[in-house]
């Protein structure tokens, strides 16, 4: 047997014993953080769009076509054709509207 005069004392119980995956959990965090402050980046980002884009790449460049004072109004004519038909229903709506709420109004 062990005699009583034998003690031991554990030190991987302790509070200032490392836990066991410490690494890997510091790892997850770390790549949490990171993941965390590029979303708040992309926030940032899509919140102010005033703020122009860096980049170091000097053949990068881009051209918007769509705000140039030259580019001329556009809109395909069913566009035009179906902005009219919801105008005309509105305009419908409303009259069905002012009519229903004045009954005393008599009838066209």
């Amino acid at each position: 047997g062990v005699g009583a005069a034998v003690s031991g004392r554990t030190s991987f119980g302790g509070p200032s014993a490392p836990r066991e995956g410490a690494l890997a959990e510091a790892e997850e965090r770390a790549a949490a953080l990171a993941d965390i402050k590029a979303l708040k980046q992309l926030a940032v980002d899509f919140a102010h769009p005033e703020v122009g884009v860096e980049t170091s790449d000097p053949s990068t460049f881009g051209r918007n076509y769509f705000g140039r004072p030259s580019a001329g109004e556009y809109e395909e004519e069913d566009v035009d054709a179906e902005r009219d038909d919801v105008l005309a229903d509105a305009a419908a709506l409303k009259k069905l509207a002012a009519d229903y709420a004045r009954p005393e109004k008599p009838v066209e």
